[in-house]
Formats: C-alpha cells, structure tokens, sequence
C-alpha cells in the first residue's frame, strides 16, 4: 500500500471517529467538524511532496468543500522517535500559526487538528474557499507565465508588500521558509492578482522578545529582522547554499529562519523591485526576458 493511500485511510478514519480539534480560528467561524462524518470523501492529492504531510481535496458528496486534508504519516519504530517529535513539533507550530485568528487576511487558515499515534492531521481552507470561478497557483508559476504582464508583476509586488507586513504583525515572527512555492496567488483573470496565501507553516519562528509590534511600516520589519538575523550569527558556523526550487538562497544554521526572508524583502524595498523580482526568479522564462521592461519608480513608503 503507498503512503498516499496510507494518509487517506487515516484521514477518512479521524474524520469519522470525530477526533478533530477546533483552532481558535475554527472556533471563531464555528466551523462543525462533525458535519465532516459520514459525508466526506479525502480524495484527490494536491501537489508534490512535501517535507510535512501530504495534502488532499475534501468533497461533500459530489461537491467540493471549502477544506483540504493535510496528513502527517508517523513511523513507530525506534529508529524513528526523534523524527516523529520533529515531526509533531512542525505540525504544532503549524497549527499554532494557521489556526490564529486573523491568519485568512494573509495565510491558509487551519480550522481544526488531531496528533495520534500514526498520524498527524489537519483541516484547512482551501485558496479559492470553494469558489469554483476562482484559481491558484504558486508564486514561482505566477512568474513563469509566458502572458505576464509589467502591470500584473507591480500588482504583485504590491500584494508581497502589504501580505508580509500583515504576516509579520499578524503571527509575531518569521516564516523561516519563505520562498515563491510556498506562496499562493489567487485570480479569477490571469492577468489580475487578487491576493496572495502565504502557507506551509511547519518552520515558523517566533520573533524575539524585544521586538515592539506591530510593524507600521516594512522597512521597520527588515530592520528588525536584519538585527534579529546578525545577532542568531554570533559565534555560529553557517553555509549559504542556492535552493534550486525556490531560486532563493538558503542559509543553514541559526540563521535559516530568517535569511529568506531578508532576500525577499531586500528585492521588495529596492527602488528597482521589479527588475530584481524578475533577476531572482526561478523561472527562466522571466530572466530572459527581464530587459523588456523598466525600471518602476520608488514606492517610498515601503508599506
């Protein structure tokens, strides 16, 4: 039996044993996870692999819902006890910051949990919360798209702009995995962003205690953050290594969680954020065709 199949049984057998736990976020929507029992089918597979879990569609009968599944598959062996913790540690961080009230202005909100023996779950809004004339895709597609527009890329560099500043004053910390696959836009027209879903929380790392939120401003958080990041650098080893999936550079040791970070919202703050956006991309498609467009005034107050 594959792991895939293996995280549906589990998923299907939580959801029908009741054993889900509602988030604050849940909570505050009433979300009725028992409505779940008996009418819901896990089916379809979202995405690639994952580091944690593996996330599928939820349908009501014949109809899409709102929710997706994420299953966590856990080993029981005693090879595997400390990466069952690890595990277990990410998927409680993620709940923590998913299951925040507030968290649906900027991230996929997390509206109700379950740590068992074998397996972690989760149940999540969906991107388009069901509208069916609504669609996504990642950061890092968004970019490659041959028809993009030097209208739709400000746009999107806009939404990156007051998206973070949300995400940072909303969850009190970083990311600590920032890049283009693990950010969602979401349209109707391919070529008008509406927003985008920051997601997968499993790495988040709360600010220091001396920080004062909220942020008004980005260029208060990259100050902060730069601080946070030279201080959690002294007296420690560290490598910078280019991720090939995320095109971003990656920062191993105690400045991982936050390196990432700091790149973004170096493009972001640059008077020349468009023409950076497109050089840091990924996506060979926008690289080559970078000199087609000019450089954007400054956006001055960096919000």
């Amino acid at each position: 039996m594959t792991n895939a199949k293996k995280a549906v049984i589990a998923l299907n057998n939580i959801i029908d044993d009741q054993k889900l736990i509602l988030t604050a976020y849940g909570k505050q929507i009433e979300f009725n996870a028992s409505k779940l029992s008996n009418e819901t089918l896990v089916s379809d597979r979202i995405g690639t692999n994952s580091v944690h879990g593996m996330v599928f569609k939820i349908k009501h009968g014949v109809n899409h819902s709102k929710f997706v599944a994420k299953s966590i598959l856990l080993s029981n062996t005693p090879e595997t006890t400390l990466l069952n913790r690890s595990e277990k540690l990410a998927f409680m961080r993620e709940v923590t910051v998913g299951g925040n009230i507030g968290i649906n202005k900027v991230g996929v909100p997390i509206v109700a949990f379950y740590i068992g023996k074998n397996a972690c779950v989760c149940v999540m809004e969906h991107f388009t919360k069901g509208h069916l004339y609504m669609k996504h895709c990642t950061l890092n597609e968004f970019l490659g798209r041959k028809n993009i527009s030097q209208t739709s890329l400000l746009k999107i560099i806009n939404l990156l702009k007051t998206t973070l500043l949300k995400f940072y004053n909303i969850t009190k910390g970083y990311h600590a995995d920032l890049h283009f696959n693990n950010i969602a836009v979401v349209y109707k027209n391919i070529s008008d962003p509406l927003r985008l879903i920051i997601y997968d929380f499993g790495s988040h790392t709360p600010f220091r205690k001396n920080v004062t939120l909220p942020f008004k401003t980005l260029y208060d958080a990259f100050s902060h953050i730069q601080n946070d990041f030279g201080n959690r650098l002294i007296d420690s080893k560290f490598q910078v290594q280019k991720n090939d999936k995320s095109g971003l550079l990656t920062l191993h040791g105690p400045g991982q969680p936050i390196r990432s970070n700091i790149q973004l919202l170096s493009i972001l703050l640059s008077p020349t954020a468009l023409k950076m956006l497109i050089t840091n991309s990924p996506n060979s498609v926008l690289s080559k065709r970078k000199h087609q467009f000019k450089t954007p005034p400054s956006s001055g107050s960096g919000t």
